[in-house]
């Protein structure tokens, strides 16, 4: 009779004896990535976002099965990185071995990647150096990952964060020099100081311009250099790159369509209401995803003075859920036309409206798509980086709280009994 013994028994004897699992080869890497990869690239559409859903989880897992974290270098690591940072059963064991090999084996390697997946346990190690020793990787791993930090963590390595400044170099590689125009944001967010806030901006721009000459006179317009500054520039400038967005008046947005037929041109023309603006477009994979949380979100509001609107720009193409793109372009009442029929193909119940500025909007700081932002009923930018597939919980609380500073009927919170009878009440 044959007796199969689990693959984690063999694991758990294997260690027992002191003896370790080879790591797998770069094919077998390869081949379990593939599996994980197909396994997300089949299920894009379905209810329950891939990266959420137990049954992608349990894919990763039998993939990982019979890897020992501790035998594996930091190229093995990043090659499984797919399958170990998705899982949420794997994801400390796995991080636990990067902090490992950036601690004790000392690799910068470890170390860049520690900032890009855990940056609150990172800083406290890439700091014990002088910031100005920072090679151009570390240093741009470190500025990448104090944008997306939340605030706690942010004031928990202040004063680490303060000190990075003595590591900017204006005549330093682009790619370094790009990655510090969010660090003015992130003094704002650290009350730093406006001394601080003022003249790092004033450094970090006038070093981009000059930069963006140079790459003019030396490379042409056409070069990847001065495009590639350029468009950072609009960013660096724009109202979120000020830091003048959130808590102003939303900037000029023209709406050159829309599927109410509605006589809009401006986002003023929804003034006296929650306006939650969705950045995206048809060929956008996570956008598409996000449908059930956009259709979610408006359902919950269809009786208050709530509006979601799904933001696109004309993109020459219009991408349907089966079949090859359609070339649209040169025609933007061609793909103005397409959009009705594919918000009935896929139940999209909300406002879609084009507009004639980029959906990479330069003001709302849209550098990825979906992002979400949301207006106060006086037209003010209240909430802006959100993702639709935060959890509706988070949603509900913001827009209710707008709602009630307006004197409007909301929901009750959401999940509540009040929530689920769509009970209004007044807050004030």
């Amino acid at each position: 009779m044959n007796i199969i013994i689990p693959s984690a028994v063999v694991l758990l004897l294997a260690s027992s004896l002191g003896i370790h699992p080879e790591p797998p080869t770069d094919e077998e890497i390869a081949e379990k990535n593939q599996v994980a990869r197909q396994w997300f690239d089949d299920h894009q559409d379905d209810e329950i976002f891939p990266l959420e859903n137990p049954e992608f989880h349990a894919v990763l897992q039998k993939q990982l099965d019979g890897i020992d974290p501790s035998e594996c270098d930091i190229e093995q690591v990043e090659a499984l990185a797919m399958l170990w940072f998705y899982l949420p059963s794997a994801k400390e064991r796995w991080t636990d071995r990067v902090v490992e090999l950036a601690e004790v084996d000392g690799s910068e390697q470890a170390m860049v990647m520690l900032m890009q997946i855990d940056p609150a346990r990172a800083m406290p190690l890439m700091m014990k150096q002088d910031p100005s020793a920072l090679s151009g990787e570390q240093l741009s791993g470190i500025l990448e990952s104090i944008t997306y930090m939340d605030d706690a963590t942010i004031k928990q390595n202040k004063a680490e964060i303060i000190a990075l400044w003595a590591a900017f170099d204006p005549d330093g590689d682009t790619a370094t020099l790009l990655a510090w125009q969010e660090y003015p944001q992130v003094l704002k967010r650290l009350d730093a100081g406006n001394d601080r806030l003022h003249g790092s901006r004033k450094a970090i721009g006038g070093a981009m311009k000059t930069r963006l000459e140079t790459a003019r006179n030396e490379q042409g317009e056409d070069s990847r250099d001065f495009r590639m500054l350029e468009h950072a520039l609009g960013y660096f400038n724009g109202a979120a790159g000020r830091g003048e967005l959130v808590g102003n008046t939303a900037p000029g947005i023209d709406l050159v369509w829309n599927s109410e037929e509605a006589e809009w041109t401006s986002l003023a023309d929804l003034s006296g209401k929650v306006v939650v603006i969705d950045f995206w477009a048809t060929w956008c994979g996570p956008c598409v995803a996000s449908f059930p949380k956009v259709k979610e979100l408006t359902d919950h509001y269809a009786d208050y003075d709530v509006v979601v609107l799904g933001l696109t720009s004309p993109q020459g193409k219009h991408y349907g859920r089966e079949g090859e793109p359609i070339d649209c372009e040169g025609d933007q009442d061609k793909e103005f036309g397409l959009m009705a029929e594919y918000m009935k193909k896929n139940d999209i119940n909300w406002v879609i409206a084009f507009s004639e500025q980029d959906v990479f909007n330069k003001d709302f700081g849209v550098r990825g798509i979906p992002h979400l932002a949301i207006l106060g009923t006086d037209g003010k930018v209240m909430h802006n980086g959100m993702d639709p597939r935060d959890p509706m919980d988070v949603k509900v609380e913001r827009i209710n709280q707008l709602l009630e500073a307006a004197g409007k009927p909301h929901p009750g919170p959401y999940g509540s009994s009040k929530d689920a009878g769509n009970e209004k009440k007044v807050g004030g």
